[in-house]
């Protein structure tokens, strides 16, 4: 939803931590895993702010509602 342009099907956490030049201390690792995909939040809650949804909660409350499956289209 808040990334319309990148290609559907490339989603793994792996996918998602270099586009966004995350780096990955341990992967595969419980702690390491947690803090990229800590690092990874960080960053689509600023593009999220950055379309004007201020917080996490209007952010999942948008895709319950079933608006991300429109989007980028």
């Amino acid at each position: 939803m808040l990334f319309p342009a990148r290609k559907r099907g490339r989603n793994s956490l792996d996918d998602w931590l270099d586009a966004f030049a995350i780096p990955i201390d341990a992967r595969h690792d419980a702690l390491g895993d947690a803090f990229s995909t800590a690092q990874l939040l960080l960053v689509m809650l600023a593009e999220a702010k950055r379309q004007g949804i201020a917080t996490a909660e209007l952010l999942r409350a948008m895709q319950r509602a079933g608006r991300w499956l429109n989007a980028g289209r």
